[in-house]
Protein backbone atom coordinates (compact mmCIF):
# COMPACT_ATOMS: atom_id res chain seq x y z
CA UNK A 1 0.00 0.00 0.00
CA UNK A 2 2.75 2.44 0.46
CA UNK A 3 4.64 2.05 -2.58
CA UNK A 4 1.37 2.36 -4.36
CA UNK A 5 0.84 5.72 -2.20
CA UNK A 6 4.19 6.89 -3.85
CA UNK A 7 3.31 5.73 -7.38
CA UNK A 8 5.53 2.98 -7.23
CA UNK A 9 2.85 0.78 -9.33
CA UNK A 10 5.11 -2.33 -10.52
CA UNK A 11 7.03 -2.95 -7.11
CA UNK A 12 3.82 -2.47 -5.02
CA UNK A 13 1.85 -4.89 -7.51
CA UNK A 14 4.44 -7.58 -7.05
CA UNK A 15 4.48 -7.56 -3.49
CA UNK A 16 0.62 -7.05 -3.39
CA UNK A 17 0.67 -10.66 -5.16
CA UNK A 18 3.20 -12.06 -2.62
CA UNK A 19 0.99 -10.88 0.18
CA UNK A 20 -2.27 -12.17 -1.52
CA UNK A 21 -0.56 -15.41 -1.77
CA UNK A 22 0.74 -15.61 2.27
CA UNK A 23 -2.64 -14.63 3.21
CA UNK A 24 -4.20 -17.37 1.07
CA UNK A 25 -1.91 -19.91 2.46
CA UNK A 26 -3.52 -18.74 6.04
CA UNK A 27 -7.16 -18.35 4.51
CA UNK A 28 -6.95 -14.32 6.35
CA UNK A 29 -9.71 -13.47 3.66
CA UNK A 30 -9.63 -9.69 5.33
CA UNK A 31 -6.06 -9.44 3.79
CA UNK A 32 -7.19 -11.11 0.64
CA UNK A 33 -9.47 -8.51 -0.08
CA UNK A 34 -7.12 -5.48 0.96
CA UNK A 35 -4.80 -7.49 -1.66
CA UNK A 36 -7.69 -6.95 -4.07
CA UNK A 37 -8.32 -3.75 -3.47
CA UNK A 38 -4.47 -2.38 -3.95
CA UNK A 39 -4.07 -4.92 -7.14
CA UNK A 40 -7.27 -3.42 -8.47
CA UNK A 41 -6.34 0.49 -7.04
CA UNK A 42 -2.88 -0.30 -9.45
CA UNK A 43 -4.94 -1.25 -12.72
CA UNK A 44 -7.29 1.39 -12.75
CA UNK A 45 -4.38 3.95 -12.05
CA UNK A 46 -2.85 2.24 -15.38
CA UNK A 47 -6.26 2.24 -17.71
CA UNK A 48 -6.82 -1.52 -17.06
CA UNK A 49 -10.15 -0.73 -16.03
CA UNK A 50 -11.95 -4.27 -16.68
CA UNK A 51 -8.70 -5.99 -14.29
CA UNK A 52 -9.16 -3.36 -11.94
CA UNK A 53 -13.25 -4.26 -12.03
CA UNK A 54 -12.69 -7.78 -11.72
CA UNK A 55 -10.48 -7.20 -8.69
CA UNK A 56 -12.97 -4.97 -6.99
CA UNK A 57 -15.44 -7.45 -7.46
CA UNK A 58 -13.63 -10.28 -5.97
CA UNK A 59 -13.03 -8.03 -3.38
CA UNK A 60 -16.38 -6.84 -2.31
CA UNK A 61 -17.88 -10.32 -2.48
CA UNK A 62 -15.24 -11.51 0.03
CA UNK A 63 -15.83 -8.51 2.50
CA UNK A 64 -19.67 -8.84 2.28
CA UNK A 65 -19.24 -12.54 2.87
CA UNK A 66 -16.93 -12.03 6.39
CA UNK A 67 -18.63 -8.68 7.13
CA UNK A 68 -16.20 -5.81 6.66
CA UNK A 69 -17.72 -2.76 6.24
CA UNK A 70 -14.41 -0.66 5.78
CA UNK A 71 -13.22 -3.33 2.71
CA UNK A 72 -17.01 -2.72 1.73
CA UNK A 73 -17.10 0.94 1.71
CA UNK A 74 -13.45 0.79 -0.14
CA UNK A 75 -14.86 -1.78 -2.76
CA UNK A 76 -17.63 0.61 -3.75
CA UNK A 77 -16.01 3.52 -3.66
CA UNK A 78 -13.51 2.57 -5.75
CA UNK A 79 -15.70 0.81 -8.16
CA UNK A 80 -17.57 4.14 -8.10
CA UNK A 81 -14.20 6.06 -9.37
CA UNK A 82 -14.13 3.34 -12.13
CA UNK A 83 -17.04 4.57 -12.97
CA UNK A 84 -16.11 8.12 -12.97
CA UNK A 85 -13.26 7.38 -15.03
CA UNK A 86 -14.98 5.80 -17.93
CA UNK A 87 -17.81 7.83 -17.70
CA UNK A 88 -20.75 5.82 -16.15
CA UNK A 89 -21.73 8.88 -14.09
CA UNK A 90 -25.02 7.32 -12.86
CA UNK A 91 -23.61 3.87 -12.64
CA UNK A 92 -20.77 5.78 -10.25
CA UNK A 93 -23.53 7.54 -7.91
CA UNK A 94 -25.72 4.74 -7.56
CA UNK A 95 -22.56 2.85 -5.85
CA UNK A 96 -21.38 5.62 -4.06
CA UNK A 97 -24.38 5.94 -2.67
CA UNK A 98 -24.13 1.81 -1.40
CA UNK A 99 -20.84 2.72 -0.07
CA UNK A 100 -22.60 5.91 1.70
CA UNK A 101 -25.22 3.12 3.43
CA UNK A 102 -22.49 1.21 4.67
CA UNK A 103 -20.80 4.19 6.33
CA UNK A 104 -23.33 5.25 8.08
CA UNK A 105 -24.32 1.89 9.45
CA UNK A 106 -20.38 1.33 10.38
CA UNK A 107 -19.58 4.60 11.39
CA UNK A 108 -16.97 4.68 9.67
CA UNK A 109 -16.66 8.62 9.69
CA UNK A 110 -13.19 9.05 7.60
CA UNK A 111 -14.56 6.58 4.49
CA UNK A 112 -17.63 8.42 5.11
CA UNK A 113 -16.12 11.56 4.41
CA UNK A 114 -14.60 10.64 1.16
CA UNK A 115 -17.78 8.95 -0.16
CA UNK A 116 -19.17 12.91 0.03
CA UNK A 117 -16.58 14.36 -2.15
CA UNK A 118 -16.83 11.84 -4.22
CA UNK A 119 -20.65 11.79 -4.60
CA UNK A 120 -20.25 15.56 -4.78
CA UNK A 121 -17.64 15.84 -7.99
CA UNK A 122 -19.89 12.73 -9.62
CA UNK A 123 -23.18 14.90 -9.38
CA UNK A 124 -21.28 18.08 -10.73
CA UNK A 125 -19.67 15.93 -13.91
CA UNK A 126 -23.44 14.84 -14.36
CA UNK A 127 -24.54 18.60 -14.08
CA UNK A 128 -26.56 18.15 -10.93
CA UNK A 129 -25.28 20.72 -9.47
CA UNK A 130 -27.69 21.30 -6.55
CA UNK A 131 -27.06 17.66 -5.35
CA UNK A 132 -23.10 18.48 -5.84
CA UNK A 133 -23.57 21.83 -3.73
CA UNK A 134 -25.35 19.57 -1.02
CA UNK A 135 -22.24 16.68 -0.80
CA UNK A 136 -20.06 19.43 -1.11
CA UNK A 137 -21.27 20.88 1.53
CA UNK A 138 -21.59 17.67 3.87
CA UNK A 139 -18.04 16.86 2.99
CA UNK A 140 -16.78 20.08 4.23
CA UNK A 141 -18.41 20.15 7.46
CA UNK A 142 -17.05 16.62 8.44
CA UNK A 143 -13.91 16.88 7.08
CA UNK A 144 -13.58 20.11 9.22
CA UNK A 145 -14.87 17.86 12.18
CA UNK A 146 -12.55 14.74 11.90
CA UNK A 147 -9.88 17.96 10.93
CA UNK A 148 -10.64 19.56 14.76
CA UNK A 149 -10.90 16.30 16.05
CA UNK A 150 -7.31 15.14 14.89
CA UNK A 151 -5.93 18.75 16.06
CA UNK A 152 -7.69 18.22 19.13
CA UNK A 153 -6.16 14.59 19.11
CA UNK A 154 -2.74 15.87 18.65
CA UNK A 155 -3.03 18.10 20.92
CA UNK A 156 -3.88 15.62 23.60
CA UNK A 157 -0.99 13.51 22.81
CA UNK A 158 1.68 15.90 23.29
CA UNK A 159 0.35 17.23 26.72
CA UNK A 160 0.13 13.51 27.30
CA UNK A 161 3.93 13.08 26.16
CA UNK A 162 5.12 16.15 28.00
CA UNK A 163 3.65 14.65 31.29
CA UNK A 164 5.56 11.39 30.86
CA UNK A 165 8.55 13.52 30.67
CA UNK A 166 7.84 15.37 33.22
CA UNK A 167 7.63 12.30 35.30
CA UNK A 168 10.73 10.54 34.18
CA UNK A 169 12.58 13.71 34.41
CA UNK A 170 11.16 13.84 38.39
CA UNK A 171 11.99 10.01 38.51
CA UNK A 172 15.65 10.50 37.33
CA UNK A 173 16.10 13.95 39.57
CA UNK A 174 14.32 11.77 42.47
CA UNK A 175 17.07 8.66 41.73
CA UNK A 176 19.72 11.03 41.88
CA UNK A 177 18.78 12.59 44.91
CA UNK A 178 18.64 8.77 46.12
CA UNK A 179 21.81 8.04 44.78
CA UNK A 180 23.67 11.49 46.30
CA UNK A 181 21.71 10.56 49.31
CA UNK A 182 23.45 6.88 49.64
CA UNK A 183 26.84 8.52 49.11
CA UNK A 184 26.10 10.74 51.74
CA UNK A 185 24.76 8.16 54.45
CA UNK A 186 27.71 6.01 53.24
CA UNK A 187 30.00 8.53 54.30
CA UNK A 188 28.87 8.85 57.78
CA UNK A 189 28.35 5.52 58.44
CA UNK A 190 32.36 5.51 57.53
CA UNK A 191 32.78 8.49 60.16
CA UNK A 192 31.09 6.50 62.66
CA UNK A 193 33.14 3.48 61.82
CA UNK A 194 36.28 5.83 62.34
CA UNK A 195 35.25 7.41 65.30
CA UNK A 196 34.72 4.25 67.36
CA UNK A 197 37.94 2.89 65.98
CA UNK A 198 39.73 6.07 67.33
CA UNK A 199 37.71 5.66 70.88
CA UNK A 200 39.10 2.34 70.99
CA UNK A 201 42.47 2.98 69.80
CA UNK A 202 42.10 6.40 72.64
CA UNK A 203 41.02 3.82 75.31
CA UNK A 204 43.37 1.43 75.04
CA UNK A 205 45.95 4.20 74.79
CA UNK A 206 45.02 5.77 78.18
CA UNK A 207 44.43 2.20 79.52
CA UNK A 208 48.13 1.73 79.22
CA UNK A 209 49.26 5.12 80.43
CA UNK A 210 47.20 4.42 83.60
CA UNK A 211 49.17 1.26 83.61
CA UNK A 212 52.44 2.49 83.78
CA UNK A 213 51.68 5.01 86.06
CA UNK A 214 50.50 2.50 88.83
CA UNK A 215 53.30 0.71 88.28
CA UNK A 216 56.89 1.23 90.44
CA UNK A 217 60.22 2.28 88.46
Amino acid sequence: AALYHIEEFEPAEHYSKQALGLFAKVQERSGIARCFIIIGAIHQTEARYNEAREFFFRALELAEDIGDTDVQAGCLTNLGTLCVATGELSEAVELFSRALTVTEKSGSRKIQCEVYRQLAEAYEKAGDLARALEYYKLYTDLNSELLGREKHMTIHELQHRFYIEKLEKEKEIYRLRNVELARALAEVEKLNTDLKTMDTEKSDLFGIVVHDLKSPL
